[in-house]
């Protein structure tokens, strides 16, 4: 067994949980390799199940509450961080509208965000892996060139060290064309929002429209 399956085995074992190795499994998919998110899973899974401590007769988790744990988790780890990086800096001029195929605009930031998610999301991203993912999310006249790229994944660089608490979560290491994401809670809530309509992308959304020119 691995060490990141020994956590919520002997968490649940702590707590006279009786969780199944499916159950524990699914827990260590989903936490990218990162024992404090996994720690964070099993924690708000408990509490969606209304375990708060040992008990002595053995305790049931429900799975379908798995889900309910890690949309609250991606909502309120994630969510903050990767809000600030999509809405870019302050913007002195009005932003192109990137159209996608599907019918949908946004601005680059978006979209290169989305394109890393899809992707992965991965702790290393190439440069040419968005840029491969952004044509064939995007139709051409709208796809952005590489140096409107590049200057966007420096800008949300400068966010997440200027804007956001604790280390950066994300960086641009311009000489290996590479954008890094350190941080597990946010590459957790881009996989979430990419594939499950992770809570808040929708007021996002709208916040966006309200406030930033599109």
């Amino acid at each position: 067994m691995n060490d990141l399956a020994l956590i919520p085995q002997r968490g649940f074992d702590a707590l006279n949980v009786g969780a199944s190795t499916r159950q524990n499994n699914a827990i260590c998919a989903e936490g990218f390799g990162n024992p404090l998110l996994v720690q964070e899973i099993c924690s708000e899974f408990c509490i969606k199940n209304g375990i708060f401590g040992w008990s002595a007769d053995t305790q049931k988790l429900n799975m379908e509450s798995l889900e309910i744990a890690l949309n609250e988790i991606a909502k309120s780890k994630g969510f903050p961080k990767y809000s600030k990086l999509k809405a870019g800096p302050d913007a002195r001029k009005k932003r192109q509208p990137r159209q996608f195929k599907d019918g949908t605009s946004q601005d680059k930031y978006s979209a290169i965000l989305m394109a890393v998610a899809t992707i992965g999301p991965k702790t290393r991203t190439s440069y040419d892996e968005i840029r491969s993912t952004l044509q064939t999310m995007l139709i051409p006249s709208s796809m952005p060139a590489k140096h409107e790229i590049t200057s966007a994944l420096v800008n949300m660089s400068k966010i997440a060290r200027e804007k956001i608490e604790g280390e950066p979560p994300i960086e641009w290491v311009s000489s290996e064309d590479s954008l890094v994401i350190t941080d597990p809670f946010l590459l957790f809530y881009m996989k979430w929002a990419t594939h499950h309509e992770a809570p808040g992308t929708q007021t996002l959304f709208m916040m966006e429209a309200a406030t930033t020119p599109s």
